[in-house]
């Protein structure tokens, strides 16, 4: 897991050659022009998901867990917590890995790491990063977020 703010994105370009196109997607969003729906950069491989929601609290929030991509999310407006637990350490797994969804779901343990994601950060999830986002940090709020899809492995 990576979280930091925009303006370090070139420190973290290295690790992936698809990384630097979702850093220049994330630069260019204006949140009073805020596109809606799914946004292709590379067709399946690499893809942007814009969202704009209210924030909740964690009843009923699961975990999720994906093998075949990478997780960039950026905060446009707002902020929410993100909770973050190594993919191995989760107890409950309520849904094996499903390859058609890229992904497998786990109840939110109480011993998960609570990640304040904020307007201007970005925060970067890889496989071994199980997490629960859109979660409300001290209150519900309306949040606009970009989640950045990155291929890794086939």
């Amino acid at each position: 897991m990576i979280l930091d703010t925009l303006e370090n994105y070139a420190i973290y370009t290295s690790l992936h050659p698809g990384l630097q196109q979702f850093f220049e997607a994330f630069k260019q969003c204006n949140p009073a022009q805020y596109p809606q729906g799914k946004a292709h950069l590379k067709g399946e491989d690499a893809f942007l998901i814009f969202k704009e929601y209210e924030s909740k609290d964690t009843k009923d929030a699961l975990m999720e867990a994906h093998n075949q991509y990478w997780d960039i999310m950026y905060m446009v407006e707002g902020e929410e917590t993100v909770y973050v637990k190594p993919r191995k350490q989760l107890k409950t797994i309520v849904q094996e890995y499903m390859e058609s969804g890229d992904a497998m779901l786990a109840e939110l343990d109480e011993d998960c790491t609570p990640v304040r994601l904020s307007a201007g950060q970005f925060l970067i999830l890889f496989p071994e990063d199980a997490h629960c986002p859109e979660r409300e940090c001290t209150k519900k709020q309306q949040v606009k977020k970009i989640i950045g899809k990155l291929r890794f492995a086939k």
